[in-house]
């Protein structure tokens, strides 16, 4: 019995494993690396082989990873360039835990947002960070951005540090200001008035920026003033899949902290369409029936039948592609007209709206018959 016990168990733990498995491999993953030195003849390299393309010379990846429905970004993993040339398993979780800004990118794209201490990449020390751009959806579709404007020969991306100036805080201001308002008492009252107008503009404008702080929160109406650094046509993904389609990078320097924005075309899952038709076969004669449907994600689907006929009998549905699957309809004996189903089609999330199949059976002329009668039985010479 304890054996029995210790492999139902066994089972029971390789079942939840590959469902762990298949959950972890469910997302999608953007990858971005830092080239600290802005030599891309150093660092790690990464292929792309379904882009294609080959992200190289960073020392850091940040993995940006998104799931779910509404998707979220559910962890930023940080990474560093191990002396074999690839990024080390054991990366570090730095950030997640917010949801993706939805239609309010370049184009009505969704953006990321993903962040890291600018003194992990050498900030202030360094004068540029050169920066190459990867996606790889949950179902293999990749997509790279690795120059500013995404063509072979577009020229590399790279951030310019810039060099640290004085602000003045509150205090500075107030004694510019005071300083400002004892010369214009030595002034000319217009002057003067010159004099206060500038101190309060200079003030309106510290709290202005003061108040544009950045932070990665899934609300992206802080980059409303920053331009993108580098940007990649739409629909140049392999696979045709809106989740891994590219469209834009930005980037930001606000204090301690390096903010990224990443737009990517659409991250929401679709629903599936489920395709109507119209078939026709002849009285009594069975018919084979192919189903189809489309996912705007490229998900594979599968097929159910909501409604049967109501003057025939239906075979099993058979998957033929991941868009399309068969069953057989037979009409019931000698009837001829109309009939129909309805069938729905599924993403691996949701349902599409049901789809109606109508069919027409034509009749067919019948051989004549006859049934033959008995012989009739008289007697001799019976008149």
């Amino acid at each position: 019995m304890f054996s029995q016990f210790r492999a139902s168990l066994i089972a029971v733990f390789i079942i939840g494993f590959a469902l762990l498995s298949a959950s972890a491999q469910a997302q999608d993953r953007f990858h971005l690396y830092l080239d600290v030195d802005n030599n891309p003849n150093t660092g790690c390299s990464e292929a792309f082989p379904n882009a294609p393309g080959t992200a190289s010379g960073g020392e850091i990846r940040l993995t940006a990873v998104v799931d779910g429905q509404p998707p979220q970004v559910i962890d930023v993993i940080m990474e560093s360039c191990s002396g074999g040339g690839t990024f080390g398993s054991g990366g570090v979780s730095i950030g997640g835990g917010y949801p993706v800004a939805l239609n309010v990118g370049v184009d009505g794209a969704d953006a990321i947002e993903l962040s890291i201490a600018a003194g992990t990449v050498g900030i202030p020390s360094i004068r540029a960070l050169g920066l190459q751009l990867a996606a790889r959806s949950e179902r293999g579709n990749e997509d790279v951005l690795l120059t500013r404007d995404g063509s072979p020969d577009g020229g590399p991306i790279v951030f310019g540090i810039p060099f640290s100036v004085p602000v003045a805080g509150l205090g500075g201001l107030v004694l510019l200001g005071g300083v400002v308002v004892l010369l214009g008492l030595r002034a000319r009252r217009q002057l003067h008035r010159r004099a206060l107008l500038s101190v309060g503009m200079l003030l309106w404008v510290g709290v202005a920026v003061a108040g544009g702080a950045f932070m990665a929160d899934g609300d992206i109406s802080e980059w409303g003033g920053t331009p993108s650094i580098a940007t990649d046509p739409a629909g140049d993904v392999s696979g045709s899949d809106d989740a891994a389609d590219l469209r834009a990078l930005f980037v930001a320097l606000d204090g301690n902290e390096l903010f990224f924005r990443i737009d990517v075309t659409d991250l929401e899952n679709l629903p599936p369409v489920a395709n109507p038709q119209a078939v026709s076969t002849l009285e009594d004669q069975a018919l084979v029936i192919t189903l189809s449907g489309s996912d705007p994600n490229g998900d594979p689907l599968s097929f159910a039948i909501t409604t049967g006929p109501t003057q025939g009998t239906l075979g099993p549905v058979t998957q033929l592609t991941p868009t399309s699957a068969q069953v057989t309809y037979t009409p019931n004996a000698d009837y001829f007209g109309a009939d129909s189903l309805a069938f729905i089609v599924n993403d691996g999330q949701v349902n599409s709206p049901p789809a109606t199949v109508s069919i027409t059976v034509d009749p067919v002329n019948d051989a004549p018959s006859f049934i033959a009668a008995s012989p009739a039985a008289v007697n001799e010479d019976a008149g």
